[in-house]
């Protein structure tokens, strides 16, 4: 019996979210739902939007693309903690090694190979901080997005936690907590 490449597709991207304690509200909305082969694809594009607390998709047919915005409330306390650690170290924001940090983090993140797409951060403070993804028409990797979205994710607490704690708005010692459980929970996956 052959099984098809979107049910192991789908089966890897629910572990990664249960792994990171998002998948459950996925499996509800899928709980009563007969599921065959052409419904794969469905769970697999849903999945993206688990993975940040506000996720919002648009389609603009003029360019052909896939718009996905990303809100969350680590990504704008990361940028507010960035900018005071900028103000308090009277550096400028380029120079800022969390920043530097966080675009590489980004860029693997999202390094889907072979396929249109293209990101930008969104940190001005004027409005919520968010990601935003343009994916092409072409664009077949969607299995791809979430594990990077949830690498993205946990590189904004990692940095929130070490920024704070190079602020001194955390102690060695709950900075110290976190990093051990971080590190447990990378074993254990």
């Amino acid at each position: 019996m052959e099984i098809n490449d979107y049910l192991w597709e789908t089966l890897y991207l629910m572990k990664a979210l249960h792994d990171h304690g998002k998948g459950k509200s996925l499996l509800d909305s899928y709980a009563n739902v007969v599921m065959d082969p052409d419904f794969y694809g469905e769970v697999i594009w849903n999945s993206i939007g688990y993975v940040f607390e506000d996720t919002r998709q648009y389609y603009q047919e003029e360019k052909e693309l896939e718009v996905w915005v990303f809100f969350d409330p680590i990504i704008q306390e990361f940028y507010s903690l960035c900018a005071r650690y900028e103000r308090e170290r009277h550096i400028k924001l380029e120079d800022n090694p969390y920043r530097k940090d966080m675009c590489r983090s980004l860029e693997c993140g999202l390094a889907y190979n072979g396929y249109d797409y293209f990101y930008q951060v969104y940190d001005d403070h004027r409005e919520k901080c968010r990601i935003v993804l343009l994916l092409g028409c072409e664009f077949q990797a969607h299995y791809e997005v979430v594990p990077g979205l949830l690498d993205i994710c946990e590189a904004y607490h990692m940095q929130v936690r070490s920024l704070k704690e190079e602020l001194g708005l955390v102690s060695r010692q709950d900075a110290d907590g976190y990093k051990l459980e971080s590190e447990e929970w990378k074993e254990a996956a």
